[in-house]
C-alpha cells in the first residue's frame, strides 16, 4: 500500500500526460486522453488474455493469481472516446453515442447479449444514442451498468414483459434463441424477502459474494405449478390461473452454445 502520490507514468517511463478523466474500478484505473483514446493500468482480470484492460501484452507478475500492468498502456481498440466506467472487472466506453464493454461478462454487464469474458471492445446494440455511462463495482452486489440515453431518445423494450389479463399472464420477450423453458408458481414476495435476509444475516451456506434477487434466491421453495418448452416463439399466455394472486414466472432461453440466460418476473392475474 501507497499513501503517497505519485505521478502515474507509462511503460517508457514518461509521465502519463493529456488526461481529461479518470475511473477507477476493483483493483485497475481508467484515463480519458485528449486523443480520445483510453490508457489502463492495475490488475488483469484473467490472465494473460486480458481483459479490462484489454489485450495485454506481456503482463507482469504482481501476485501468484493475479498477472497485473504496473504501468499505464493504451486500451486496445478504444478510440475516439468521450467517457469512460471502470466496473467490478470490466471497463465501459462512450464513444459517439455507442457503448463498448470488454472484460468480465459473466453477470451480463458488458451488455452485448452474452454471458462470456473478452479482451476485445463489444458493442451495446438497441440504446441508441447515449449521453452517459456508470459501472457498478464493490457493494453494489453482482456487476451492473447503467446509461443514460439522450434527449428524446426512446428507451427500448424490455427482454421480458408481462401483462395481466383476467385468470391469466401474458408473456412476451425479446430474445433470440430456439428453444425456451418457462416455468410458474404462487408467489410471496414478503415471505421470500424476510427468508433470504435471515439467510444473508446468518452467514450459514452461502459462498463469498453470493449474490441475488429474492426472485433468484427463492426459486426453489414451493412447487412450479406449471414446467413447458417452448420452440422459437417470442411470447406466452399463462391461463386458468387464480386472480389477485402474485406468481413468479421462470424463463430460461437455450442457446446451442450452452450460455443459457435465465430471468423471472412477477405479475398478478386480474379477476
Amino acid at each position: 500500500m501507497n499513501i503517497t502520490p505519485e505521478e502515474v507514468k507509462t511503460r517508457s517511463g514518461e509521465a502519463l500526460e493529456g488526461v481529461t478523466a479518470i475511473s477507477g474500478g476493483t483493483y485497475y484505473a481508467l484515463a480519458l486522453l485528449t486523443s480520445g483514446k483510453v490508457d489502463g493500468w492495475g490488475r488483469v482480470a484473467y490472465g494473460s488474455r486480458g481483459g479490462e484492460l484489454g489485450e495485454v501484452e506481456s503482463p507482469e507478475a504482481c501476485t501468484k493469481e493475479r498477472p497485473c500492468v504496473k504501468a499505464a498502456i493504451q486500451v486496445a481498440g478504444l478510440e475516439d472516446i468521450s467517457a469512460i466506467a471502470a466496473g467490478e472487472g470490466y471497463s465501459l466506453a462512450l464513444g459517439a453515442g455507442t457503448i463498448y464493454g470488454l472484460g468480465i461478462g459473466e453477470s451480463g454487464a458488458l451488455g452485448d447479449g452474452k454471458l462470456i469474458n473478452t479482451p476485445k471492445p463489444q458493442t451495446v446494440a438497441g440504446l441508441g444514442s447515449v449521453a452517459e455511462i456508470s459501472a457498478g463495482v464493490g457493494t453494489s452486489g453482482l456487476p451492473h451498468s447503467v446509461a443514460l440515453l439522450g434527449a428524446g431518445v426512446t428507451p427500448p423494450a424490455a427482454l421480458l414483459s408481462i401483462t395481466p389479463g383476467e385468470h391469466s399472464l401474458k408473456l412476451s420477450w425479446k430474445l433470440t434463441t430456439s428453444e425456451y423453458e418457462v416455468k410458474d408458481k404462487a408467489w410471496n414476495a414478503k415471505e421470500c424477502e424476510e427468508k433470504a435476509e435471515g439467510e444473508s444475516g446468518s452467514g450459514e451456506g452461502e459462498e463469498e459474494g453470493e449474490e441475488g434477487p429474492p426472485e433468484e434466491k427463492c426459486e426453489k421453495e414451493g412447487k412450479w405449478l406449471n414446467s413447458f418448452k417452448l420452440g422459437d416463439v417470442t411470447g406466452y399466455e399463462l391461463t386458468e390461473l387464480v386472480a389477485e394472486t402474485p406468481y413468479l414466472v421462470y424463463l430460461k432461453a437455450h442457446t446451442k452454445d450452452d450460455n443459457h440466460k435465465v430471468r423471472y418476473i412477477v405479475g398478478t392475474p386480474l379477476a
